[in-house]
């Protein structure tokens, strides 16, 4: 059986996909996550730490998130996997979300409910 080269491509890519994606979901699944605008893009902060986006392939299973789900579905997706979400409304806005799904008192860690929860109970 002869395997044409765009078709071995196509099934790398699609491999490299879904463990890229299995990763991202392994990151946040538990955790507290925040994101926020780094040089290069959207950066996962799990649990106070910055995570190296580039070297382990989050970078792309995150604009791969993004570009498949739209930006409230793809954060919907992190907040069903994760413990909390926060996201300060500036990133919010950079990443098309609306800042109501953003700043929902709910999702944010504890430390930012404490900072922020009188400013967002009329939300």
């Amino acid at each position: 059986m002869r395997i044409r080269k765009s078709t071995l491509k196509r099934i790398i890519a699609e491999a490299s996909s879904e463990i890229q994606m299995a990763r991202l979901e392994d990151t946040v699944r538990g955790q507290d996550i925040e994101i926020s605008m780094g040089g290069y893009g959207p950066v996962l902060i799990r649990n106070g730490q910055a995570m190296d986006m580039s070297s382990t392939g989050l970078d792309y299973a995150l604009e791969s998130l993004w570009g498949d789900l739209g930006p409230d579905e793809a954060y919907e997706w992190i907040a069903s996997r994760a413990r909390s979400v926060g996201i300060d409304p500036d990133t919010a806005e950079d990443l098309g979300l609306g800042l109501s799904e953003g700043t929902r008192l709910k999702d944010m860690p504890d430390s930012w409910r404490q900072i922020l929860g009188d400013t967002l109970k009329d939300k």
